[in-house]
């Protein structure tokens, strides 16, 4: 994780938002930065398109991998999506909830062999909703969301899931047409947090 990290210029902005998680090794912050970082790096994308920017952080990410970039970074993406007129080769949908309504949005703006990133805060939520304790109720949200909630994810987007992690507050997954983007993830574990590989589907 580390040699992941150091290939980020500036890395300030992870370590603040991974405070509190724990090892950096097992942090979504971090390994959602290093995954944007690469993402760019391999696909050179024209055009990004951020439905839920904040505070730029992953805008930054992007840019600093490839600065030729237009990036499109949306604050109001309801209000904002209906001005876009272009495709982009890379979405990137991070609410805090729910993601699926900035999905369906969104997709119809993405080219073919585009890469989608969509981050889903319903694993936190899920786990209220499993009986047992905490950790029993969190190893059933993480086989949902690694099962259920991809399919309605990859339903959604017309593209199939190429790789998810699950943390106990999130899951992130990466939709695609292509089959040459390996790169972009590896070395990271599709269990983060104290999430378990066994929890996850085959």
């Amino acid at each position: 994780m580390a040699t992941a990290l150091a290939a980020i210029p500036q890395i300030a902005s992870v370590n603040e938002e991974s405070s509190g998680e724990g090892c950096l090794a097992h942090s979504g912050a971090a390994w959602k930065r290093v995954l944007q970082y690469r993402a760019a790096l391999l696909l050179k994308p024209a055009s990004i398109l951020e439905t839920h920017a904040g505070r730029g952080v992953g805008s930054n990410t992007y840019l600093q991998a490839c600065p030729s970039a237009i990036v499109t970074a949306c604050r109001v993406w309801e209000r904002e999506l209906l001005k876009q007129h272009e495709l982009f080769d890379l979405i990137d949908i991070d609410p805090y909830g729910k993601p699926e309504a900035a999905l369906e949005a969104a997709v119809s703006f993405a080219k073919k062999n585009a890469l989608i990133f969509v981050t889903s805060g319903e694993t936190h939520q899920a786990r209220r909703g499993f009986s047992g304790h905490k950790k029993e109720a969190g190893h059933a949200a993480a086989r949902w969301a690694d099962s259920e909630l991809r399919q309605s994810l990859e339903g959604i987007a017309g593209r199939p899931c190429v790789f998810a992690y699950h943390h106990p507050h999130m899951s992130r997954f990466i939709l695609s047409h292509r089959t040459d983007l390996d790169a972009i993830w590896a070395g990271c574990p599709r269990a983060l947090g104290w999430f378990k590989e066994e929890d996850l589907c085959a």
